[in-house]
């Protein structure tokens, strides 16, 4: 008992490290666009006004991209949460040779939910790193970083999000 306890702590603390480090990778983003921006290393090919241009509907470029961005991040802590939900109710109705067995289907599945959610937040942060190169537009930057580390945060790893009994 005591060596399973040991294992579940330990693979706990590698799904945080891994979150942690993937929510790292967007300060760093930002760090090196902060560089590039202050150090006038990159001479972007537009202005940040051309993000106030009216698009559709009324709506400027910089409207719809944040738009885009909560919408994308809240499907996915909506679909993060659905699917999760759906996990733990399967890990009740299954029957597993051992705790051990269970815990590590759990985990397995837990990880892959991780990552693709992961995924899909930065791909908001990556959307942010597009608009900063096209326009050198920091602002919007940190806005879509922060958009994207509210998901991080509705993924990140808990001994609550693994509990299944």
């Amino acid at each position: 008992m005591h060596d399973r306890r040991f294992q579940d702590v330990k693979a706990l603390k590698t799904l945080k490290v891994v979150w942690f480090t993937m929510l790292n990778a967007l300060l760093v983003y930002g760090a090196i666009c902060y560089f590039l921006m202050a150090y006038a290393a990159y001479k972007p090919r537009y202005t940040p006004e051309v993000l106030h241009v009216p698009v559709f509907l009324g709506l400027t470029w910089l409207s719809v991209i944040y738009l885009f961005s909560v919408i994308v991040t809240a499907i996915g802590i909506a679909h993060f949460n659905r699917v999760h939900k759906a996990l733990i109710a399967s890990m009740k109705t299954q029957t597993f040779e051992s705790e051990e067995a269970a815990f590590a289907f759990l985990i397995k599945a837990y990880t892959t939910q991780m990552f693709i959610h992961l995924a899909i937040f930065d791909a908001v942060a990556i959307v942010g790193l597009v608009v900063f190169m096209l326009t050198l537009d920091f602002t919007t930057l940190v806005n879509l970083l922060i958009i994207a580390s509210v998901g991080f945060f509705f993924v990140m790893p808990g001994q609550a999000k693994l509990a299944y009994r």
